[in-house]
C-alpha cells in the first residue's frame, strides 16, 4: 500500500467518527439548551405566580400558562406535561410553597435519532404577606432556619419571641391579602376597606377581627418580624419577661 492509499483509508476511517461525534455533540447541546430553557420558562411564569397570590389564589393558571410557553418556546420537544403540581402546601414545616414538575419528550436529530425524556422541577414560595425567611440552599431540611423573634420598631428596645404577653395587646403588621381578608374585615374608623393589596395593614391577631390602616386611632403599638440576628445588629436587646 503507497502513502496515498494509507492516507485514504484513515480518511475512510476518521471521517465517518468526526461527523458522528459532530452530530453527537449538536445534538446534546440542542437537548441541553432544551432543558435549560424550559427550567428558565418554569421559573419566570413561577415568580410571576408567587407575586400574583398577594392579591389572590388561584392555582390552575400557572401549570396552563407554563406548559404552553414550554411549548411554544421549544419546536424540540415532541410533547409536554406537568407531572407534578402543589399549590400552597407545606414541606419540611414551611408554608405557602408551589411546587411544579415538567415532563418533555426531546426529539433527536441526526444518525442517533430518537426521543430523550426531560425532567424538570421547580419550587416557589408564594408571596402571602407575612415575612417569613427562606434557607438558603436546594434542600431547606439541611439548613437552619433564621430565628424569627418580634421588635416594636416604632417604640421598645427590647425584641420578644411568639409567646411573650408583650405581644398580646398589640397588633401585627402584615401586608394586605386575600387571606388577611378572609379573616379579618375592614376597620370602621380608618376606612380601611379602601386599602390596595399589598399595602401594609395592622391585625389584633389575638383579639381582633379587623384591620387596620397606619393612620387609625386604635393603632397605637404594633410589633414586626425579624431575623434575631437583626434584631441584635440593630442593638434591641432580648426581653426580660421572656427572654427574647
Amino acid at each position: 500500500m503507497n502513502k496515498k492509499g494509507s492516507f485514504t483509508v484513515e480518511a475512510a476511517i476518521v471521517l465517518p467518527i468526526m461527523i458522528l461525534s459532530l452530530l453527537a455533540l449538536i445534538s446534546i447541546v440542542s437537548i441541553y439548551a432544551t432543558g435549560e430553557n424550559m427550567v428558565f420558562s418554569m421559573c419566570d411564569e413561577m415568580m410571576l405566580a408567587d407575586i400574583k397570590t398577594a392579591f389572590s389564589e388561584e392555582s390552575l393558571s400557572l401549570p396552563a400558562m407554563t406548559l404552553l410557553r414550554v411549548n411554544s418556546e421549544n419546536p424540540g420537544l415532541s410533547y409536554a406535561l406537568v407531572t407534578e403540581y402543589d399549590y400552597l402546601h407545606e414541606d419540611d414545616g414551611m408554608k405557602d410553597l408551589i411546587s411544579m414538575r415538567i415532563s418533555g419528550s426531546h426529539n433527536v436529530p441526526g444518525p442517533f435519532s430518537g426521543f430523550l425524556v426531560l425532567d424538570e422541577k421547580v419550587r416557589g414560595r408564594a408571596f402571602t404577606g407575612l415575612y417569613k425567611p427562606t434557607p438558603e440552599g436546594d434542600n431547606p431540611a439541611e439548613e437552619d432556619y433564621p430565628e424569627i423573634v418580634y421588635v416594636f420598631p416604632m417604640r421598645g428596645e427590647k425584641y420578644h419571641n411568639r409567646e411573650c404577653t408583650f405581644l398580646n395587646p398589640a397588633c401585627q403588621q402584615v401586608f394586605l391579602t386575600e387571606k388577611i381578608k378572609s379573616k379579618f374585615g375592614p376597620c370602621s374608623i380608618c376606612k380601611s376597606i379602601e386599602a390596595k393589596p399589598g399595602e401594609s395593614v395592622y391585625c389584633f391577631f389575638n383579639d381582633g377581627n379587623v384591620y387596620h390602616r397606619g393612620k387609625c386611632s386604635m393603632v397605637d403599638k404594633y410589633y414586626i418580624e425579624i431575623e434575631k440576628k437583626d434584631a441584635l445588629a440593630e442593638g434591641y436587646m432580648p426581653c426580660m419577661a421572656c427572654g427574647g
